[in-house]
């Protein structure tokens, strides 16, 4: 069985910070939305080689 972070790419974690920042009535296409999508997809990456070291 896949885990789920292997169907995440970076366009989707973009998204998805777009669309929590929309939601809080930030811009979400200024630079706090690309410094809260690159930590975001930074932070998917550690976890991802994290548990991959792990197992």
């Amino acid at each position: 069985m896949a885990r789920g972070d292997e169907l995440y790419q970076r366009p989707h974690i973009e998204n998805a910070a777009r669309m929590i920042l929309r939601a809080a009535d930030f811009n979400p296409n200024g630079r706090f939305a690309n410094l809260a999508a690159g930590a975001s997809w930074h932070f998917v990456r550690w976890r991802r080689d994290r548990l991959a070291k792990a197992a």
